[in-house]
């Protein structure tokens, strides 16, 4: 077995080859959903990636499209906001992500108090929004979009117009160098964004490798001594309780850490975590 990918980009080439061998791999870090659940929205379902064979990739972290569940969770369970206003760039990723939060929100008993897309470099678009959400009460907004299509110039605006403790979210799409450049030099109170999985990389590469050596202990036992085929090994993962994976190899430990941008120039720093 193998710890990894880190990427999912990665992992979506490596499972067919990994498959085929029977050979588990357990990722820290690989989060797209579309790996493992065969949801409308993936191109390539989980069972065609793996050519009919078992699962062999499992991981650590939970899945993308749990992100805006764990944002509701965050934003109504711990800072206690109840009117969000909501947003997105318009893009097939905003607009998807808008959508998932919309549902995340509508199941925790709220609604957002105005909804749009809109481009994200329009200032005239930006404070349109923003001042319907003003009427409506804002106690916070989220905006789904990516940084590095200017999702986060949205942000200096709301601290203008709504003021600078009104919690921003938007999903792990913001996080990245072009987000901090577009917060600017000023401090960012109440700007968060989000990462899957508990704690950093390496930690969470040790419980993977954890995993696969427990199941390899397990695989050895179990064939009396002798060196274990590789299929027995990616047997021993999939029954693993600690981690659990799930039936499609997914962890049943689905804590996602808040990332806030912090600091006078900003700069990434993980905060609070939130488990659904």
């Amino acid at each position: 077995g193998i710890v990894g990918p880190l990427n999912s980009d990665v992992a979506g080439a490596e499972i067919p080859v990994a498959s085929a061998a029977h050979l588990a791999m357990v990722s820290p870090s690989a989060s797209n959903e579309c790996l493992t659940k065969a949801l409308p929205t993936c191109l390539v379902a989980p069972k065609d990636l793996r050519g009919g064979q078992p699962n062999d990739f499992f991981r650590v972290v939970p899945t993308s499209d749990l992100e805006p569940a764990a944002l509701v969770a965050y934003a109504t369970g711990t800072l206690h906001v109840t009117h969000v206003a909501v947003a997105s760039d318009g893009q097939a990723y905003g607009k998807a992500i808008r959508s998932a939060f919309e549902a995340a929100l509508k199941v925790a008993g709220f609604a957002p108090v105005t909804g749009t897309d809109l481009d994200p470099n329009s200032a005239t678009a930006i404070d349109a929004f923003l001042a319907e959400a003003k009427n409506g009460g804002a106690d916070a907004v989220f905006f789904a979009g990516r940084g590095d299509g200017g999702a986060c110039k949205v942000q200096p605006r709301v601290a203008a117009k709504l003021g600078a403790t009104v919690p921003f979210f938007g999903g792990s799409g913001l996080e990245g160098a072009a987000c901090l450049r577009d917060l600017g030099p000023a401090g960012t109170p109440g700007f968060y964004t989000i990462s899957a999985g508990a704690g950093t990389v390496s930690e969470r590469a040790k419980v993977a490798a954890r995993a696969l050596l427990t199941a390899f202990r397990a695989a050895v036992k179990a064939d009396g001594g002798n060196l274990p085929a590789r299929e027995e090994v990616r047997l021993a993962v999939s029954q693993s309780v600690n981690p659990h994976f799930d039936l499609n190899g997914d962890t049943r430990d689905r804590v996602f850490t808040m990332i806030k941008a912090s600091g006078q120039p900003p700069a990434w720093v993980p905060g609070d975590e939130v488990r659904i």
